[in-house]
């Protein structure tokens, strides 16, 4: 998934405006080892379905001891089904989040109303004012942080002309229909009046969607949309570059068209491929990941209840599927910036490559390991190709190879290397094959 350019000159030319930014390795690569979190900010107070009051909060992360103070901003939305389970502190959420700041990013997680139980989303009704109070939500985030960056000194940092938004699940539902929903008219009229139930202003709202900000890209995790007919070709050159991650076998979600939860109470969604289709069909930049037999979000493999665990360490992540993910929302998100990410040499390539032999093998082989001087103690995976956990071995940060006998059956199978740290995500991976 990288870019590969030509020709300096081309690159030169096409991203000239922000070129310093790219010094350094700042959005490309990983350059900062630690951040801060300005947590539990208040952007809004409003009213929740059951008539009560909510303090809807944001999170800020930021490079710490960063000097520059004009940077690409990204801005997320957690999931959750619209069920109050999820907040902006959602572990999937924080863990794009530290990968992007990582690469010197200020990203924004913002929270939105939810329903207190999914008994109170098993309607048609409840389900379209549920989504309509996210996308409100989302966008009084945006608004309250535009203000703040073009009216109080920009604490945060943040370039307003290079603004990335995205969402998993719910929350990339809210962010799609905040991107492609125009029109209320456009809605069938009963939908319009139990939008216009939740907010009367509604249309003013959608009028003057983004308060100053410049919305260059959509980061969709497991997202849909009510209709893609509301993806205009006429509005081709305004819309964002759009990248899109979801599994085929999602039952929550639709990957296709579909029912949400399977509930025919529900209304239709089409997911991220119709939406991939109406996108490339009209000439907006489009990249869809998918992942061919998993579920919703797919990073979460089989084991999706850890996203609700209390404790973020509960949460089971599948690297096979996490670790590229986070390279092509990296990639993506480098490129809108003006930083893309660039191979100029198979030399470059290489660098990049874990060195491990013999392979083929039986089971028995020797790593040599990179010198990543920041980087703590490793980690040595391997995972079959259920995407399971087959094999683990930790190693020292001085070590310079490891030898391994794993005593695996014959198969093909995935070796990963990563490493401890803010950014676990520093990680190498090849294809290994077991002969025994």
């Amino acid at each position: 998934m990288k870019y590969i350019y030509i020709t300096f000159a081309l690159l030169f030319s096409t991203h000239l405006l922000h070129a310093d930014d790219c010094s350094g390795g700042r959005y490309t690569d990983y350059i900062f080892d630690s951040y801060t979190v300005d947590e539990n900010n208040i952007y809004a107070r409003k009213q929740m379905s059951n008539g009560t009051w909510q303090n809807l909060r944001y999170d800020v992360y930021q490079p710490k001891d960063d000097t520059e103070t004009n940077r690409a901003a990204v801005f997320l939305a957690h999931g959750g089904g619209f069920i109050n389970l999820l907040n902006q502190k959602s572990p999937d959420i924080v863990r794009i989040a530290r990968d992007l700041v990582a690469r010197g990013y200020v990203v924004i997680s913002v929270e939105y109303r939810e329903e207190p139980t999914f008994l109170s989303l098993l309607s048609e009704e409840a389900m379209v004012k549920a989504l309509a109070r996210a996308l409100i939500d989302i966008r009084s985030a945006t608004c309250y942080l535009m203000d703040t960056t073009l009216n109080y000194n920009n604490p945060y940092g943040v370039d307003p002309s290079r603004v990335i938004i995205g969402g998993v699940s719910a929350g990339a539902v809210s962010f799609l229909h905040a991107v492609f929903l125009d029109s209320l008219t456009w809605a069938p009229p009963q939908y319009q009046d139990w939008i216009l139930e939740v907010e009367p202003n509604t249309q003013a709202l959608l009028d003057d969607k983004y308060c100053g900000a410049n919305v260059i890209g959509l980061i969709n995790v497991s997202g849909a949309v009510m209709d893609t007919n509301w993806i205009k070709p006429y509005k081709a050159n305004e819309y964002p570059a759009v990248m899109h991650v979801h599994g085929t076998a999602d039952n929550i979600v639709p990957y296709d068209i579909g029912l949400p939860f399977g509930l025919p109470t529900l209304p239709k969604l089409m997911g991220s491929y119709p939406i991939d289709q109406k996108l490339q069909a009209i000439g907006v930049r489009s990249e869809l990941d998918t992942w061919n037999g998993l579920g919703h979000v797919p990073f979460f493999g089989v084991d999706l209840s850890s996203l609700f665990s209390p404790n973020p360490s509960d949460v089971i992540f599948t690297p096979t599927v996490l670790n590229p993910t986070l390279e092509h929302i990296g990639e993506f998100c480098s490129s809108l910036v003006g930083c893309p990410d660039i191979i100029l040499s198979a030399t470059n390539d290489q660098a990049n490559k874990l060195n491990f032999y013999p392979n083929p093998n039986y089971g028995q082989f020797t790593i040599d390991l990179p010198d990543l001087k920041t980087a703590a103690n490793g980690h040595i995976q391997i995972v079959n190709t259920n995407g399971q956990l087959v094999f683990e071995q930790d190693f020292r940060p001085d070590e310079k190879t490891v030898a391994l006998n794993t005593d695996l059956s014959k198969g093909i199978y995935t070796l990963i290397v990563d490493f401890d740290g803010p950014f676990e995500n520093k990680y190498l991976e090849e294809q290994l094959v077991i002969l025994n």
